[in-house]
């Protein structure tokens, strides 16, 4: 985005560290989640061997628990901090994997959309893990466009964001 090489990020939840070089859909002076384009849930998952991590949907029965994120994961970062658990970030999925059954984390915090189509498309890890329910967090995902596409098209942008929002409702029909 800095060098004005990518002038679309669909797909991107609202975090601190993405309002530095993008812009979101705002109302006011808060992003508006009416221009959301994917609902998206966070979720921790455990090997499925583990029967004995628990989540209610406020507490992890674990006292220091160690939870395993992908790089780039600004919502799961913000969920983990705000709960006081410890992070470990790899930089894929299949890192976050290795670590758990290494035992070098209690559970993975990942996207749903992004941590399921992962589990479904990679051979031999389907079955190794469990999404523990309650989900941790829903999470809108938006399309922000980089500040320099937002300045030099201030008229198309607010259309691209209301355009997009309609073909993803007409994609969950």
């Amino acid at each position: 985005m800095g060098a004005n090489k990518i002038d679309v990020a669909p797909g991107l939840s609202l975090a601190a560290e993405n309002l530095t070089e993008l812009v979101f859909p705002m109302r006011g002076k808060v992003v508006d989640t009416q221009l959301a384009i994917i609902r998206d849930r966070l979720s921790l998952y455990v090997l499925v061997a583990d029967t004995s991590t628990k989540w209610d949907g406020q507490n992890l029965n674990l006292s220091s628990p160690r939870i395993g994120l992908s790089a780039g994961s600004a919502a799961g970062q913000q969920e983990a901090t705000k709960k006081g658990w410890s992070v470990d970030v790899a930089r894929n999925p299949l890192g976050n994997l290795t670590k758990l059954k290494a035992h070098r984390i209690d559970a993975i915090l990942e996207s749903e959309m992004l941590f399921d189509t992962y589990l479904a498309t990679t051979p031999g890890i389907k079955g190794e893990v469990r999404r523990l329910e309650p989900a941790v967090a829903k999470v809108d995902r938006y399309a922000p466009v980089s500040k320099h596409f937002f300045q030099t098209y201030p008229d198309y942008v607010p259309l691209f964001w209301k355009n997009m929002r309609q073909q993803a409702a007409i994609k969950k029909k």
